[in-house]
């Protein structure tokens, strides 16, 4: 039987949209886990406004802001690299 706590190397974390104040991101004393340097490199003051996250397999990969000013809404993802077709169609 295979260990809960063991993941597959070839099982990827599905897409998340984290919102501003996400308690992944606040309520860890160490990140380093989820953060990339992409996210590093936004400048994020780590006692400021926190942006709208995307993570892929586990890790942030882009901001998301979502506009309801007309109608339909619209999600807007800003990668911090271009992101992959699969990782797109996550």
């Amino acid at each position: 039987m295979n260990d809960p706590g063991q993941r597959h190397p070839q099982v990827s974390a599905p897409a998340r949209f984290l919102y501003d104040f996400d308690n992944l991101l606040l309520s860890h004393h160490d990140r380093s886990r989820v953060i990339t340097d992409g996210l590093r490199r936004q400048n994020v003051k780590p006692h400021g406004p926190v942006p709208r996250l995307v993570l892929l397999d586990g890790f942030t990969a882009a901001t998301w802001t979502f506009a309801t000013a007309h109608d339909p809404a619209t999600l807007t993802v800003h990668p911090f690299a271009p992101l992959s077709a699969l990782d797109r169609d996550a």
